[in-house]
């Protein structure tokens, strides 16, 4: 259980930390299980019990695989998702939105100068640059 004697002394001696010494004791199986729980994860434990007691067995059984399954299915949704966000696919995002933008604004600047001396009122304008 010690790596060296120097290491058992501090132990015997009481030299070792709160922290170390609880190592020492689960390694040596003399603590386990015996950290103690709150009033309130002793309060939810209770009523989770009382609940699942209280349950159907085949009804609870059905519940927990709709569960597992929905799980299943979020993380192959979330597996897909990441699939298809990496750098690569990010940046060629990027890459396109500031490629429409910089046409977008060369359009509107060409359509300015194109039709801003025409004799029709509305050539150039808002709608007819939509159209």
């Amino acid at each position: 259980m010690f790596e060296t004697s120097d290491e058992c002394n501090r132990f015997r001696s009481g030299r070792f930390s709160p922290s170390e010494a609880r190592v020492f004791r689960i390694a040596n199986g003399s603590d386990v299980g015996r950290r103690t729980l709150t009033e309130e994860e002793s309060g939810r434990l209770s009523r989770r019990l009382k609940e699942d007691l209280s349950k159907n067995p085949a009804k609870a059984a059905e519940e927990q695989t709709l569960k597992a399954d929905n799980i299943k299915r979020l993380i192959g949704e979330v597996n897909l998702v990441e699939g298809k966000t990496t750098d690569q696919a990010l940046i060629a995002v990027a890459s396109g939105v500031h490629d429409a933008l910089l046409k977008r604004e060369a359009a509107r600047s060409a359509a300015e100068k194109a039709f801003s001396g025409e004799p029709l009122e509305g050539v150039g304008g808002e709608v007819w640059r939509t159209l």
